[in-house]
């Protein structure tokens, strides 16, 4: 299995799009993991409909505490991270 780390800093515009990419991808054997990183917009509201896993920073730690968070809880043989 695969893991998708999603570290997301006020990605509400973006976010939904990024997961649905995901998603409409023929390789179905992975698990989605967003980090919300101190996000102060809708993130955490519109990813909540569309990803079981999700950890929450309540402040801006950067992208590789919220990577090293998403990998901690992942379950996947590989982790990569994505970038939006």
């Amino acid at each position: 299995m695969l893991s998708l780390i999603i570290p997301a800093h006020n990605e509400e515009k973006y976010i939904l799009p990024t997961i649905q990419a995901i998603k409409n991808q023929p390789y179905t054997d992975y698990e989605i993991i967003l980090v919300c990183d101190g996000c102060t917009d809708k993130t955490l509201a519109v990813a909540q409909k569309q990803v079981e896993k999700i950890v929450v920073l309540q402040e801006r730690k950067g992208p590789s505490v919220a990577k090293n968070e998403g990998t901690r809880i992942a379950k996947g043989d590989i982790a990569t991270l994505l970038v939006q």
